[in-house]
């Protein structure tokens, strides 16, 4: 017996594909983006200083900024390669490996079946379902 390969990944549930074909889309492929950044040495001890006068430590913000977007923009530049009018699900996620920041995008892309120019038009944080 052969195995089918599987065409694609997809973060969607099966309820939320459901969802997608009531309303005339498909469940496209899960698209990712990280970036790990890392303090330094001296806007670690920047920040230590800023920490102890009490405010914003506006080192770690600019990191967390820097961070947030380089994987945001990574997970677009996939989403791009694998088409589709837009992404749904995108969440982040904050990883500490020792000092250096992992930061990770991800969400699924949503096809419009017939559509031959798909372009990733909106990012949202809602589900297929809330859509």
């Amino acid at each position: 017996m052969k195995i089918k390969e599987h065409n694609k990944i997809t973060g969607f549930s099966g309820n939320e594909i459901f969802c997608l074909k009531k309303l005339g889309y498909e469940a496209g492929q899960l698209c990712l983006g990280n970036n790990v950044l890392s303090l330094g040495l001296f806007r670690g001890i920047g920040a230590g200083l800023s920490n102890l006068a009490g405010g914003e430590i506006e080192e770690v913000t600019k990191l967390v900024h820097d961070g947030r977007k380089g994987a945001f923009d990574r997970m677009m530049q996939e989403a791009n390669q694998h088409g589709g009018i837009g992404l749904a699900g995108v969440s982040f996620d904050l990883i500490n490996h020792l000092g250096n920041l992992e930061f990770i995008a991800v969400g699924s892309a949503i096809h419009q079946p017939n559509n031959t120019q798909e372009k990733i038009s909106f990012s949202t944080s809602a589900s297929a379902q809330e859509l």
